[in-house]
């Protein structure tokens, strides 16, 4: 029921985790409530027969409940496998652990807050206890509480993943059936999409979460090529930082970009001679790092990526605005197709081109097909984009350009997160053609 029910007229302990939780003798009479309380349909019974998927997760508290506790569980598990269940263990990882101090971490921090009145009011009148978590929460530093938050919706997302898991990816299968319009094989999948899901699931490479790492990746393409090809080949990079509270920018050029590592879609330019807000982007930053991204979707490779924020010099047009994106798909270590961005932040549109720079008749669906010459240096971006693909059966090699100049921008594993709706459709199954998954040639 998190976050499911109006807490408004609630006295807070802790808001980030406080939630209205539901005490029923049934599961209809929960339905029941949802539906009053949030308006919540109950959900239609299941026609079918097949048996129910039901997860049993033993978490690294296990032990330390109570024996009555643990027998009632194991009971319920063992009647329901008895009634024909489809009963699975759900194993979380041993940082799981960690939960406990983050959470006793956020409940103190913001305990202290909601209860500041009575603190200075009240104080007498106040449990040992809760004094005892009011006054470490006064004491704990605004970025060690936003680490802890950071952890906790890292968590919260994962558990929601391996729940999806769980049940066979019910979430994940009816998000792709509904933007992709088929519905989705794991089995043997044929469809690019298809695959981008398949290796989201099954492919634990540990080099992806390096190079799906903005600030990692730079030293791998610095073993991968040498460390003069690799500079020469990246914009410069100012500033790193997992505390952007304290970023400071000063004595740097004045056109630069600000983004996390670990995300995308996530940017602030400070232009040439335009106004620029430090403060604003300072807080920002600090709701960057909170993010989770890709766990909804099982988007593996970003979950350990250790989350920074990284301030890189802007690349111009001619305009001053930003560069131009060009987008490399290779398979097995050979270019097959480019997708260039233009106009990125105003009035954006792609085009596609073959390998050698002549027109491809493909685009997503709801855009408008255009056509425009071949960005400048393609021929050189496809050289690197051959050798820096080499190590991966499938990565998108993605350059910026303004126009006389590029740079490597990024290496993408999971294009638009396998849900592509690609016109014509057959684009999608020639370029799954392309690619043998591993272990599955």
């Amino acid at each position: 029921s998190f976050g499911a029910i109006n807490r408004a007229g609630i006295k807070f302990a802790a808001e980030s985790l406080d939630t209205i939780g539901l005490h029923t003798r049934t599961i209809d009479d929960v339905e029941l409530l949802l539906h009053v309380l949030a308006a919540r349909k109950p959900a239609p019974r299941r026609a079918d027969d097949a048996p129910r998927r039901i997860g049993v997760c033993r978490t690294y508290m296990w032990d330390d409940g109570e024996p009555d506790t643990r027998t009632v569980i194991e009971d319920a598990a063992s009647r329901l496998a008895a009634a024909g269940c489809d009963m699975r263990d759900v194993a979380l990882p041993a940082d799981f652990a960690d939960l406990s101090q983050a959470r006793e971490v956020v409940n103190d921090y913001e305990r202290a807050r909601a209860m500041a009145d009575e603190w200075n009011r009240h104080r007498g009148e106040i449990s040992k206890r809760m004094r005892r978590s009011i006054a470490n929460g006064l004491g704990i530093p605004f970025d060690d509480y936003a680490a802890a938050r950071r952890a906790i919706e890292f968590w919260r997302d994962r558990a929601r993943a391996r729940i999806d898991r769980a049940r066979g990816f019910p979430r994940l299968r009816a998000e792709f059936e509904a933007r992709v319009g088929y519905p989705l094989d794991l089995t043997d999948p044929e469809s690019f999409n298809a695959k981008i899901q398949w290796r989201k699931i099954h492919d634990r490479n540990p080099l992806h979460p390096v190079v799906a790492d903005k600030y990692r990746m730079r030293q791998w393409l610095t073993n991968h090529l040498g460390a003069a090809r690799a500079e020469a080949l990246l914009v410069p990079l100012h500033r790193v930082t997992d505390r952007p509270a304290d970023l400071d920018l000063s004595g740097l050029p004045e056109g630069l970009v600000i983004k996390p590592n670990h995300a995308s879609r996530m940017l602030r330019f400070r232009y040439p001679g335009k106004p620029f807000d430090l403060e604003e982007v300072r807080l920002i930053s600090q709701l960057w790092l909170l993010k989770q991204y890709g766990s909804l979707r099982q988007e593996w490779a970003y979950w350990p990526i250790p989350r920074r924020i990284m301030v890189e010099e802007l690349m111009p047009r001619a305009d001053g605005s930003p560069a131009d994106d060009v987008k490399i798909i290779c398979f097995h270590g050979k270019p097959a197709y480019v997708m260039a961005e233009f106009n990125r932040f105003n009035g954006a549109y792609q085009v596609g081109y073959t390998p050698d720079g002549g027109p491809l008749g493909i685009f997503n669906k709801g855009d408008v097909p255009r056509v425009a010459p071949p960005p400048p240096h393609l021929a050189r971006m496809m050289e690197l984009a051959e050798e820096i693909s080499a190590p991966f059966d499938h990565v998108r090699v993605d350059f910026l350009t303004n126009g006389t100049d590029f740079a490597l921008n990024e290496l993408s594993l999971y294009r638009g997160s396998g849900m592509n709706r690609f016109v014509p459709e057959s684009y999608d199954f020639d370029m799954g053609a392309l690619w043998t998954l591993p272990g599955r040639g």
